[in-house]
C-alpha cells in the first residue's frame, strides 16, 4: 500500500499559514517513520510551500483544477488519480497525526475512512434537502432517511480502486457540474447562516454512502462510533495514538492554540525540527 497526501490552494487554506505547515511535517513525518515514504500531490502554491516537508515525491498536477464551490476537490481528484494508477493507497489529510502504524487488517479493507458521522434530520448538518431539491444531478443517490450517514474521511482508500475511481469520479463531476451550483451556494447560506463548507461535506463524506450503496460496497472505519458518539474519543482513538484535528469539533477556536503547540513538541520530540530554532523566532 501506497500513501499519499495533498494539498490544494483552491480550497479554504488558500496559501498555507506556518501552522498548516507544521501539521504537514508532523503528518508526514510519522507515515514516513511507519511506512518509508508519503507522496505529496498538490499544486504550484502548495510546491512553493511544502518542498521542505520531505515528501518523497511531489506532483503540480492541482493545478488544472478548476475554481470550485467544493473546497475538498483537490482531495477527490487525488482519490481518481490514485485509483487509476493501480496501486491500493491511503491518503492521510495534513491534520491526521497517527502517532502508530494503522492495524494491519484495517489496510486489507476494500475501502478505509476514519469514522462514521450520523445525524437524524432536523440536525442533518451536509444538508441533503436542499441538494434534492435545488441540485438536478444527483449522481448515484436515492434519499434514505432513515439509515442516513456519512463517512469522516481523515484518512480514506483501500483495496478496491474500481469502486474508489467510480466514487470519486462521479464526486468530481457532480462538484463541477453547472447545473448544480446553485444547489451548492445555497447549500452554504442555508442550515447555518453564511458558511462554506456543507458542498464540500456533502460531495465527500456523505456521497461515499449512497455510493457504497449502489455499488453494493463495505465500508470499513478505523475508529468504533463516531462523531456524534463521544465514547470513541476515550477508547479506539487514543490506543491506535491516532488525532484528527476535526476531532475537537466547535472548539477548535478555544484549542487552536493548544494544538499548534502540542504540534511543534510532537516535532521536537520526534527529532523534525530544533528547539532553538522555535525559541529564536
Amino acid at each position: 500500500m501506497k500513501f499519499y497526501m495533498s494539498y490544494w490552494s483552491g480550497g479554504y487554506q488558500q496559501v498555507p499559514q506556518p501552522y498548516v505547515i507544521d501539521y504537514h511535517r508532523l503528518s508526514a513525518h510519522y507515515l514516513k517513520k511507519h511506512y518509508g515514504e508519503v507522496h505529496l500531490i498538490t499544486d504550484s502554491v502548495g510546491k512553493d510551500h511544502l518542498n521542505e516537508v520531505g515528501y518523497t515525491t511531489i506532483s503540480t498536477e492541482l493545478d488544472s483544477l478548476p475554481a470550485n464551490l467544493n473546497w475538498a476537490l483537490g482531495k477527490i481528484y487525488s482519490y481518481r488519480k490514485l485509483a487509476q494508477i493501480g496501486d491500493p493507497f491511503l491518503h492521510v489529510d495534513y491534520d491526521v497525526f497517527a502517532a502508530k502504524p494503522f492495524p494491519a487488517d484495517k489496510l486489507s479493507s476494500t475501502v478505509l475512512v476514519q469514522s462514521v458521522e450520523k445525524i437524524f434530520p432536523p440536525d442533518r448538518w451536509y444538508d441533503v434537502d436542499t441538494f434534492y431539491n435545488l441540485c438536478p444531478n444527483k449522481g448515484y443517490c436515492n434519499r434514505d432517511d432513515a439509515n442516513d450517514i456519512s463517512y469522516n474521511t481523515g484518512i480514506f482508500g483501500g483495496n478496491d480502486l474500481t469502486f474508489i475511481y467510480n466514487y470519486a469520479n462521479s464526486a468530481y463531476e457532480l462538484s463541477t457540474d453547472s447545473s448544480n451550483q446553485i444547489g451548492y451556494q445555497q447549500m452554504n447560506v442555508n442550515a447555518f447562516g453564511t458558511c462554506f463548507y456543507l458542498p464540500t461535506i456533502f460531495l465527500e463524506q456523505y456521497y461515499l454512502y449512497p455510493c457504497a450503496n449502489h455499488f453494493d460496497v463495505a465500508i470499513t472505519t478505523l475508529l468504533a462510533g463516531g462523531d456524534y458518539d463521544k465514547m470513541w474519543f476515550d477508547s479506539s482513538r487514543k490506543t491506535l495514538e491516532y488525532f484528527h484535528v476535526a476531532d475537537v469539533g466547535n472548539n477548535i477556536p478555544k484549542n487552536h492554540q493548544k494544538i499548534v503547540d502540542m504540534v511543534q513538541r510532537k516535532l521536537i520530540y520526534e527529532g523534525v525540527i530544533d528547539a532553538q530554532n522555535i525559541l529564536q523566532k
